[in-house]
């Protein structure tokens, strides 16, 4: 294999930071090697193949990006790949460039290699839960359209609210998928009032309603929520109060 130098500057960054206040991303602000986070897709109202050819084309840019910040060879390549205008052609290179890592590497322990080998696994993982991702792709449109139905008095914005619902929307299915586990098939729609205060602290969280005939989760959702934290306004004694369903179920 030819030998691979270190890069001492930084190199192409692909994974940018989103911007606040606006519905075109999808992603979460975590690690990303190792449990796939961090992949932005600025499109929304995708359906599944061109939601996976989206993310296939995320995940390989930020993996060749990553190894390029390191590796001269792996910098110049990358870089006339990124050149082309043709997004196909791209990532018909991208893919072909990542192959030949993994060829050059097969049967090579250097220190270079090493990591080349343990980055192209962990895309490999990644890619490989691409139907969990999907969901979440789903899941994050349909906090979208929530947002567009919700009535909020005082003086924070539905973008403001819906992002902090969203980041914590996770959470919450995962205190779902543990009840199941007492009760099994349970679904079914939680409504809640919510008040908010300056500092963002939830200073009520009170049921409306709710399908799921399970009171133990309905006033788990309830404190749930009132643990999050919505952010500061500059709006002395502002109380913002807004009515949200979560929607739960199995499929």
């Amino acid at each position: 294999m030819k030998q691979l130098t270190k890069v001492l500057v930084v190199g192409v960054v692909v994974a940018c930071s989103v911007w606040a206040g606006e519905w075109k991303y999808i992603g979460r602000d975590w690690q990303w090697w190792g449990n796939c986070r961090n992949i932005y897709i600025y499109k929304t109202n995708l359906n599944r193949q061109q939601f996976e050819w989206e993310y296939k084309n995320s995940a390989l840019s930020k993996l060749l990006g990553d190894l390029s910040d390191d590796y001269i060879d792996i910098n110049r390549d990358f870089a006339a790949i990124r050149r082309l205008s043709n997004e196909q052609t791209q990532m018909t290179q991208m893919e072909q460039l990542k192959q030949k890592l993994a060829n050059n590497c097969a049967n090579s322990n250097s220190p270079q290699c090493a990591e080349i080998k343990e980055k192209i696994a962990d895309y490999n993982k990644c890619m490989a839960k691409i139907s969990s991702e999907w969901e979440s792709y789903n899941s994050f449109n349909s906090v979208k359209e929530a947002a567009e139905a919700v009535e909020t008095t005082g003086g924070r914005s539905k973008s403001s609210i819906m992002r902090v619902v969203h980041q914590n929307t996770t959470g919450l299915n995962y205190t779902y998928n543990q009840r199941l586990g007492n009760n099994p098939g349970m679904s079914g729609r939680v409504k809640v009032k919510l008040a908010i205060d300056e500092f963002g602290k939830v200073i009520s969280c009170q049921l409306v309603s709710s399908t799921t005939k399970d009171n133990t989760f309905d006033q788990t959702v309830i404190e749930k929520v009132k643990a999050w934290n919505f952010g500061r306004i500059d709006v002395p004694n502002d109380v913002t109060e807004f009515e949200y369903e979560f929607v739960f179920s199995p499929n």
